[in-house]
């Protein structure tokens, strides 16, 4: 069936009633053959994770076919005084890459979820950023983590249902080393009904980032940037915009960088049957569809696919900021992942770190209390925090 169809009623819904038949049928014989180890996906998982893995990857798979609607809002709704609306910061911060050269997408006002609570409100809002002086005569807050969600530009919104178990996870394990508070901001989707394709995400980053800078005074010692597969693509070309344009800007790096198996290169997914090659395939939960759902979308007509800003994998580039890349043995991007770490050690004065965690599938952090893995989540994300403790840029 052609996938267009799919997205107009009736037909939307009686796909929905055939994937919700099928799946029931097909799970009671998964489970039964689970219960031998070697006809797992993965014969290391247990059974309660291969089965998982079967129900997370259906949903994959069902969502890009449906190409299933993600509204956003700015009502803070259940998270409460957590949310906040971002205005956009000044235009000189959109510089190159963050101008649309089409001139449709341009910054807008965003919301963002503060985790555990709302952060305490500065002394003085505005201005030049706080100097790792100046802060240390306030109270010390400890780290803040501003993390960009997964899925593929088209899925997720930051808030409690979306990225609650993980920020609690990196609170919990990273809070020994200074974690304090984690920021996930509601960048605009290029899935429906938003339709907002790049720059939008990366303006809405830069946009984030300026409001913990500049309205919330937390000086760059003191701000760790993370992103998990989508958000860590968003994370690198975060890094990359301010190593080329931090200068002219006034935005400095921050102290340091988390990526959870971040999804480096948009372009590879356009080609289907390329990542169906991939031999973690079978073992990870992403399907073909999903990827080149989330690729063709995000990108721009008039846009490459290997701008450094969307493929960072071919451009290694310099960064003052450390960071600490996480990824999956059992996943559809380990290869990728490591290739890219290994190109950006090679840059002189770059201090890029890899964790890889066997058998794992993608993107633990979002993934663990669904699928199983948080006891592999809990250990990665404490070493994370001691990578924080021992690495991070103290001026």
């Amino acid at each position: 069936m052609c996938p267009t169809v799919l997205h107009h009623q009736p037909v939307r819904s009686l796909y929905a009633l055939y994937a919700i038949t099928l799946e029931a049928i097909r799970m009671p014989i998964w489970m039964l053959l689970f219960l031998i180890p070697s006809l797992r996906p993965c014969p290391q998982w247990t059974h309660p994770q291969a089965v998982r893995h079967k129900i997370l990857k259906a949903f994959v798979y069902h969502s890009a076919m449906l190409e299933i609607l993600v509204p956003l809002s700015l009502s803070p709704g259940r998270e409460g005084n957590r949310f906040v609306v971002m205005p956009p910061a000044e235009s000189s911060l959109y510089q190159g890459p963050m101008v649309d050269k089409c001139g449709t997408v341009r910054p807008e006002k965003i919301g963002g979820t503060w985790y555990p609570t709302p952060y305490p409100s500065p002394v003085a809002s505005g201005g030049p950023v706080p100097t790792n002086k100046e802060a240390k005569n306030d109270n010390d807050h400890g780290f803040v983590v501003l993390h960009f969600h997964g899925g593929a530009f088209v899925l997720g919104d930051g808030r409690e249902r979306d990225c609650g178990p993980l920020a609690r996870g990196m609170l919990r394990c990273a809070g020994p080393s200074g974690v304090r508070y984690i920021f996930c901001p509601q960048y605009r989707l290029a899935g429906p009904p938003s339709n907002v394709r790049f720059p939008g995400a990366l303006q809405d980053a830069v946009t984030s980032y300026a409001h913990l800078l500049r309205t919330m005074r937390i000086p760059t010692s003191r701000i760790v940037v993370s992103g998990d597969s989508a958000g860590g693509n968003i994370v690198f070309a975060l890094l990359r915009y301010i190593s080329e344009y931090g200068a002219a800007t006034g935005l400095p790096p921050p102290a340091a960088a988390w990526c959870w198996s971040p999804w480096i290169n948009p372009s590879v997914a356009i080609d289907k049957k390329q990542i169906a090659r991939s031999p973690n395939y079978g073992t990870d939960y992403l399907s073909k569809d999903f990827g080149a759902w989330g690729a063709r979308v995000y990108v721009s007509p008039h846009v490459p696919l290997d701008n450094p800003y969307v493929s960072g994998g071919p451009h290694p580039f310099y960064t003052a900021t450390p960071v600490f890349v996480q990824t999956g043995g059992a996943e559809v991007l380990f290869h990728e992942n490591v290739e890219w770490v290994e190109s950006m050690q090679k840059v002189k004065g770059n201090r890029i770190f890899i964790e890889i965690v066997d058998y794992a599938p993608h993107d633990i952090p979002l993934i663990a209390h669904i699928a199983g893995f948080a006891e592999q989540y809990d250990e990665v994300a404490t070493k994370a925090g001691e990578f924080l403790r021992t690495h991070a840029t103290k001026a």
